[in-house]
């Protein structure tokens, strides 16, 4: 939330001079808590020694800019109209593939997710009570020098067919399934990833639903590639979930195209994949075409409120060349 403003004040060659307009931090700021950053601690981390005021930086913007053909941004109060574009095309083409340096924080978010996972497994017992989990999760993000990417979900029992669920106030039961649902955020990079664990043991029709989540999340996989177009990944994933529909009985044989489309939005309400980056659901549209460098999750999940079932079983998902 700091206020500031950067610009390359000089060029030469291959060597760009950057100036950083920001006003220096005050002792009532310090005193109450505030976290801007200092002028040494921007020195420390950008490496840039010309730091101005940023009241220049409104008057040394405009004639930096006065010569240039186009400028990309939304709006600069005074400047032609006609010289501005948006940049949120541009932008939303680098998020979208990932770059070496992106894809070794989004991986180093996942490996401490993972940990947080293994970790719970290890701990969880009847009688727990689901807000102790998300307490343990959040220990380890920040052990690790992380936070979360988004507030964690830990939903035994029926909850768990609450996609969002976050109340985390109910006591495990001998017969409860668990799904958890967190990830770690490393220097503004998201991990998803959602497990489900059984409290004791595991009923057979329990097993079923997890298997039947299993199969299509692999089916899924097997799917993702190059030149993909993200709205054909989802419709061919939900037709194969809506076989492991019919072999679990919640979707008759014979039903109608129409009624066929209400259950499988009943059972299986969301898609199967978002995409991932500096935000969890990062940007990026059903309309896609998938391209190596992108990001994604692949989470397919079974709903079934009336059995008290929810399962979701998601991984992170790194599309290259072949696949």
């Amino acid at each position: 939330n700091q206020e500031h403003g950067l610009l390359p004040s000089s060029q030469w060659r291959d060597h760009v001079k950057w100036t950083i307009y920001s006003d220096p931090i005050s002792d009532h700021e310090k005193l109450w808590g505030n976290s801007r950053l200092d002028h040494a601690q921007m020195r420390n981390i950008s490496w840039i020694d010309d730091i101005r005021p940023l009241k220049l930086l409104k008057q040394e913007l405009k004639a930096y800019l006065q010569d240039a053909e186009t400028v990309y941004t939304r709006e600069i109060r005074g400047f032609p109209k006609e010289k501005i574009t948006s940049p949120d095309p541009l932008l939303r083409s680098l998020r979208m593939v990932k770059i070496s340096e992106e894809i070794e924080k989004i991986r180093e978010a996942i490996r401490v997710t993972k940990v947080a996972h293994d970790h719970i497994r290890t701990i969880m017992k009847p009688w727990m009570y689901e807000y102790e989990i998300e307490a343990e999760i959040a220990r380890i993000f920040r052990a690790h020098h992380m936070t979360e990417a988004y507030p964690s979900i830990v939903a035994s029992g029926t909850n768990a067919c609450t996609l969002h669920y976050t109340r985390h106030d109910r006591k495990f039961e001998a017969w409860n399934l668990v799904l958890v649902d967190a990830g770690a955020e490393y220097e503004g990079y998201a991990a998803d990833i959602t497990r489900v664990f059984s409290v004791w043991e595991i009923s057979l029709r329990q097993k079923e639903v997890y298997d039947s989540v299993l199969t299509v999340k692999q089916y899924a996989e097997s799917t993702i590639r190059p030149w993909v177009k993200k709205i054909e990944y989802e419709k061919i994933v939900r037709e194969r979930m809506n076989v492991e529909l019919e072999k679990l009985w919640l979707i008759p044989k014979n039903t109608s195209w129409k009624e066929l489309e209400v259950l499988s939005r009943k059972y299986y309400p969301h898609s199967t994949s978002h995409f991932l980056g500096l935000d969890v659901h990062d940007t990026g549209d059903r309309d896609e075409v998938f391209e190596a460098g992108m990001v994604i999750t692949c989470e397919p999940g079974i709903y079934i409120p009336e059995e008290g079932i929810g399962i979701r079983l998601e991984d992170d998902i790194l599309i290259t060349e072949s696949g």
